[in-house]
């Protein structure tokens, strides 16, 4: 798959986002407790598919591998997202680098929509429902 056009509007507004939070020196809004064990179930997918795509990118080559890593920035960026929104470093081990992608994304999109119906802020389930439809773009 080529890298498009539409993929790298995607990662760059991801990324400005991120640091546009960041350096507003906006500070989030504690989570319920509901929505904090959300954020670090959130988090420890998109550890884990930064993983893949590490151990994907590393025996990757030309076009490929620069598709892999617009993909990867994606993930980095979600990261990003939900670091700022999780009250306390909560997040457990990333899954090993040798798992495939495709199921984890498909597992995260469940994941994550499920977040989103149990939220109890409209913030975070906005967030769970974002990531998850940024990831379903990403298995087209």
């Amino acid at each position: 798959m080529p890298l498009t056009r539409r993929s790298l509007l995607i990662a760059g507004a991801l990324v400005s986002a991120g640091c546009s939070a960041a350096s507003s020196g906006h500070t989030p809004r504690a989570a319920t407790t509901t929505d904090a064990s959300g954020l670090a179930r959130a988090h420890d997918l998109e550890q884990a598919l930064i993983t893949a795509y590490d151990a994907k990118i590393a025996d990757a080559t030309g076009s490929e591998r620069a598709r892999l890593e617009v993909e990867r920035a994606i993930h980095v960026a979600h990261l990003g997202a939900l670091r700022d929104r999780i009250p306390s470093a909560t997040a457990s081990p990333a899954a090993s680098g040798h798992t495939p992608i495709a199921p984890l994304l498909r597992h995260s999109i469940r994941s994550l929509r499920s977040l989103a119906l149990v939220a109890t802020s409209g913030a975070d389930a906005a967030l769970f429902a974002s990531i998850a439809a940024s990831h379903e773009t990403s298995l087209r």
